[in-house]
């Protein structure tokens, strides 16, 4: 296995090694796995009943949606972009019922 090519002890790093083989073996899927990340962090960092923050939320999401359209295309690639655009969705109807 190529994991322990890279450590002595894989089991030490598993993380580690599992992060710097999807990044070589397949850049864009490592790069949409953080975007994801990035959109379930904000989603649960806002608070819909504050409309600032919904907003500065929704414009975060909107950059992350640009980073994704940027990515190679794939099958992933859209299912994200689909998945961040239904959030979206979600979160503005969200802060609209709030008011």
């Amino acid at each position: 296995m190529a994991q322990h090519c890279l450590w002595d002890d894989p089991h030490e790093q598993p993380q580690k090694v599992a992060q710097v083989i999807a990044r070589i073996a397949n850049p864009t899927g490592m790069r949409v796995t953080q975007l994801l990340l990035e959109v379930e962090e904000v989603l649960g960092a806002t608070d819909v009943r504050n409309l600032a923050d919904a907003a500065k939320a929704a414009a975060k999401l909107g950059e992350i949606d640009r980073q994704l359209s940027r990515a190679p295309g794939n099958g992933r690639v859209e299912k994200a972009r689909a998945y961040l655009k239904d959030q979206l969705k979600k979160l503005k109807l969200a802060s609209i019922e709030a008011v």
